[in-house]
């Protein structure tokens, strides 16, 4: 923890003292493909599978981003709202002033392309678990699970049908999800059909887009939220898929079966038709 005005007189000593232990809560793992890497840590965590930034700072194109993650300050206690005072202060004082720089794409406010369709309309299959998890919204949302315990465990589902009329030649669905357990061991990872068809390999905790071999599909994951010391992510997934392989008027079928085998890595699907 650096000696810094962010936390005004917020006692303590370069590391966590007891008055800490009720605000900090679970932060994200630092991923390899985070360009918050390159921000100015303030507050660095370390677990049993890496670190956690729990506060940095950084330029983000003309702006100035203070970045929090795992801390509980709204909690109405006094050591909270103090330090929360304490940040807003600092902020909105001459001497916020990063020096690091991340692009514009590592905003956690990021968002989809436009004009998407809604991913998820109704369960075909689900071979795995129905469980309850976050979600990019919800702290307990539903959520259909697939594990690489074995090959073949699948979850299948139904889009919205698409436009009888529309234009452009590729179509994007968008539906909630996420990717977890990257420490358990890896495996050939997943696999992402379309209408009963393979289509791509997909896996984490990186990249987090992935195209076909044709170039006809690409698999977006959008990261919102983070949890828990194994590594989370949760967030977004968006399909684009050229125009010919779908048809009008006709919801299209999305599936994903796991590859591996003896593995509690997972893709989860939250069971949203609305994900706006």
């Amino acid at each position: 923890m650096a000696r810094h005005p962010v936390f005004g007189d917020f006692p303590h000593d370069g590391h966590l003292s007891p008055l800490w232990f009720g605000i900090v809560k679970a932060a994200p793992l630092l991923q390899p493909e985070d360009e918050f890497r390159n921000a100015e840590p303030l507050m660095v965590g370390e677990g049993k599978y890496g670190y956690s930034i729990y506060l940095s700072q950084a330029r983000v194109d003309q702006g100035r981003l203070l970045y929090a993650c795992g801390l509980d300050v709204l909690t109405d206690t006094p050591e909270r709202a103090y330090l929360l005072d304490a940040m807003l202060d600092y902020v909105r004082s001459d001497i916020f002033a990063p020096q690091a720089t991340v692009g514009f794409g590592a905003s956690p406010f990021s968002t989809g392309p436009k004009g998407c369709l809604p991913g998820f309309h109704s369960l075909v299959i689900n071979e795995g678990e129905d469980s309850v998890w976050y979600s990019y919204r919800e702290d307990n949302a539903r959520v259909f699970i697939c594990r690489q315990i074995k090959p073949g465990n699948r979850i299948t589902w139904e889009t919205f049908p698409l436009p009888k009329e529309s234009t452009g030649d590729r179509i994007t669905f968008v539906f909630a999800g996420g990717m977890g357990y990257y420490s358990e061991p890896k495996t050939e990872g997943f696999m992402l059909e379309i209408n009963g068809n393979d289509i791509l390999r997909f896996d984490l905790p990186q990249p987090t887009r992935w195209e076909s071999a044709d170039k006809r599909v690409e698999l977006r994951f959008e990261h919102r939220h983070r949890h828990g010391w194994s590594g989370d992510q949760i967030g977004l997934f968006y399909v684009t898929i050229a125009r010919d392989m779908l048809t009008p008027g006709k919801s299209c079928q999305l599936g994903v079966r796991s590859l591996g085998t003896g593995s509690r890595r997972w893709f989860g699907l939250n069971p949203y038709t609305n994900t706006k």
